[in-house]
């Protein structure tokens, strides 16, 4: 089998899953399989659901995880948590016709295997928000090879969802995802910048950068997590202000194992918790000041806002009055 015929019967799956799984069962190299080795691709792709095996092993960790019982199942609830910490932006109402689908139960739990097929109805059920869309934005059809210019990423992801993301953030997520240089993205290679997106929490370098490094310094013993002690400290080292109750809401949120440490990846989640509960105060304090929903606001009113959240009112702002438009408005 060529890889062009196994594309051929596989073509849902993407082009970067099925070049992995070429890679990992061609043990000659020619790019041709036997039928041996195309007999070991159906039953990876069987086994991971069609996800790469980067996916397939953050799946089961996370399924891992939330197992805190070790029964080896996990309940409806829990998957929906799963989904929110993975980064995927969906509702419980998005979920019942998925779970539906699945034959799994709202009220039930699921193993396995169960967690598996419902991530890949995800997956569909995204792919075809994903296509509708591109076909939207691009006027294609969605039947046929859809393509999109790089640049329209961000309408894609506010289409998806997203309320938080950022130009630079998407560039560079694009970048590690192999995507640089490359103007038109195929669904393909828009999935891949998805799941890198994703992963970095939707930050720019500078941003992980950052925050790596307020975890290295409160690691105090070298271990490579931080423990409950440690995690306000590092919050505080990055310029938050959080109660001690609302720590402690983020953290339960955070450390879904119960082993009251946290990895940099946990602490990552964390901070990106932390910046959209803080856009949601920074809304509601615009919107106080914005009656009439013109989306822009004088300086002096931004400053006074700004002090009702707690932050110091900045001398060299205190007598400037200009209009200050919304945050993202005009970003896309």
């Amino acid at each position: 089998f060529s890889r062009n015929c196994t594309l051929s019967l596989c073509q849902d799956l993407g082009t970067h899953v099925l070049d992995e799984v070429i890679r990992e069962v061609d043990e000659a190299g020619h790019g041709e399989l036997v039928y041996e080795e195309f007999k070991h691709l159906m039953d990876l792709l069987i086994l991971r659901e069609g996800f790469t095996s980067s996916e397939y092993d953050q799946f089961m960790e996370m399924f891992a995880r939330f197992d805190r019982d070790n029964c080896g199942k996990i309940d409806a609830q829990e998957f929906h948590a799963v989904l929110n910490w993975l980064g995927y932006a969906m509702t419980v109402e998005d979920l019942l016709p998925i779970m539906k689908d699945s034959n799994v139960k709202l009220t039930g739990v699921m193993n396995h295997r169960e967690y598996l097929r419902c991530l890949r109805k995800v997956r569909e059920h995204e792919l075809q928000k994903v296509r509708r869309v591109l076909a939207t934005i691009s006027g294609q059809s969605t039947n046929g090879t859809i393509c999109l210019q790089q640049s329209d990423v961000p309408v894609v992801l506010k289409q998806l969802g997203y309320d938080m993301w950022d130009n630079q953030a998407i560039s560079e997520a694009a970048s590690e995802a192999g995507l640089r240089g490359m103007s038109t993205l195929d669904l393909s290679a828009l999935w891949r910048l998805l799941l890198v997106y994703r992963q970095r929490e939707g930050m720019r370098n500078e941003e992980l950068q950052s925050i790596d490094a307020a975890f290295r310094r409160n690691d105090q013993d070298g271990s490579g997590e931080l423990n409950s002690l440690e995690v306000p400290s590092a919050v505080r080292d990055l310029g938050y202000k959080v109660s001690f109750e609302a720590m402690q809401s983020v953290l339960r949120q955070v450390d879904v194992d119960d082993s009251h440490r946290l990895e940099p990846r946990q602490f990552r989640k964390m901070v990106r918790m932390l910046q959209e509960r803080d856009m949601v105060c920074f809304q509601q304090a615009f919107d106080e000041r914005d009656p009439c929903s013109l989306k822009v606001i004088t300086m002096t009113e931004a400053v006074q806002a700004f002090a009702g959240l707690g932050f110091e009112d900045k001398g060299y702002l205190r007598n400037v009055d200009m209009p200050l438009p919304l945050p993202g408005i005009g970003a896309v």
